[in-house]
């Protein structure tokens, strides 16, 4: 049973985060900058290329932290809304991509959808939009995945909450 669960917390994830929100973003971001008049961001295909470098710069991110939360964590990071999906992590992880971000995952989604997706479809609106993304991962963080690690983690997290940023990295602070 929990095999099943964890299978479906991951197409659940799948679906929204990789299929639905980028199909959205591709097909919206073009016609938003239509309607508004916005300008291209690039030229063809320096967009391409340049997606595709901050592409493979977002996934690595998200890949990194997943595989090193599963690992170190013992468990898996699918939760929306503060509902868990699969079993979620036992121990509280603060290395490997942790030491710089509380919240790598979800740094490299907005590069991908905001930065990388808006380069590939050349959307300069979709691209705005990414300050005002942040701000929301910040308060999402804080209003729904915080008070949770709070409780699991107690203090612990308390520490490794005053000395990492919560969301863009900071390559440059040693813990």
């Amino acid at each position: 049973m929990r095999d099943i669960r964890v299978l479906s917390s991951y197409l659940t994830v799948i679906v929204i985060y990789v299929c639905l929100i980028p199909a959205l973003i591709m097909l919206l971001g073009p016609r938003l900058d239509l309607l508004i008049g916005l300008p291209s961001l690039l030229r063809l295909p320096a967009n391409f290329v340049a997606g595709a470098v901050i592409l493979a710069y977002a996934w690595f991110w998200i890949i990194w932290s997943q595989l090193f939360l599963i690992r170190h964590g013992k468990g898996h990071p699918n939760e929306i809304l503060g509902y868990e999906l699969g079993p979620l992590t036992q121990q509280l992880v603060i290395g490997g991509p942790y030491r710089y971000t509380r919240n790598p995952m979800a740094y490299g989604l907005l590069i991908f959808y905001f930065v990388a997706l808006a380069l590939l479809c050349n959307a300069t609106s979709v691209l705005l939009l990414f300050p005002i993304a942040c701000l929301f991962e910040v308060w999402y963080h804080r209003r729904y995945e915080e008070p949770g690690l709070l409780r699991r983690f107690g203090t612990e997290y308390m520490r490794y909450r005053e000395t990492v940023p919560v969301l863009l990295p900071c390559f440059w602070r040693s813990r």
